[in-house]
C-alpha cells in the first residue's frame, strides 16, 4: 500500500521529468492534475483527440502513459444536456492511445508523439 507522501512524491517525480508544472502550463495548458496511488493524472488542452493523460509507475519501475479524450460539459445544465454528457462519459474508460513499459526519458518523447504537442522548444 502507497501512503499519501509516497503518491505525492511519485507524482512530483513525474511532473518534473515532464518538465515541471510551469512548463506545461505555458506549453499544453496543463490542469486539473493530480496524484494517483502510482502515479499522476491530467487534463490538457491542444489536442482534438485527447485531453488527459494518465502516467502510473508499474511494478518492473517503469511508466505506463494512457491517453483519453474525457468530454467538456458545456454551459446548458438542462436534464437532457446532462444525460447526454454522461452517456459520453461513461464511453471515456477505454484509452484513445498506451504506451507501456516506458523508461523516465522515454515520456517526453512519447507524450509528444502521441499527442503532437511539445514539451520543449
Amino acid at each position: 500500500m502507497t501512503t499519501n507522501t509516497e503518491k505525492l512524491e511519485i507524482a512530483n517525480t513525474i511532473l518534473n521529468q515532464l518538465g515541471g508544472l510551469s512548463r506545461l502550463k505555458s506549453f499544453i495548458g496543463i490542469n486539473k492534475h493530480c496524484a494517483r496511488d502510482a502515479g499522476m493524472q491530467f487534463s490538457f488542452k491542444g489536442n482534438t483527440k485527447m485531453n488527459k493523460c494518465v502516467i502510473d509507475l508499474n511494478s518492473m519501475d517503469l511508466y505506463d502513459m494512457k491517453f483519453y479524450k474525457i468530454p467538456t460539459l458545456r454551459t446548458d445544465c438542462s436534464p437532457a444536456a446532462l444525460t447526454k454528457y454522461f452517456e459520453k462519459i461513461d464511453k471515456c474508460n477505454v484509452p484513445v492511445a498506451e504506451s507501456n513499459g516506458l523508461y523516465a526519458d522515454m515520456i517526453v518523447s512519447t507524450f509528444e508523439q502521441t499527442t503532437k504537442l511539445f514539451l520543449h522548444f
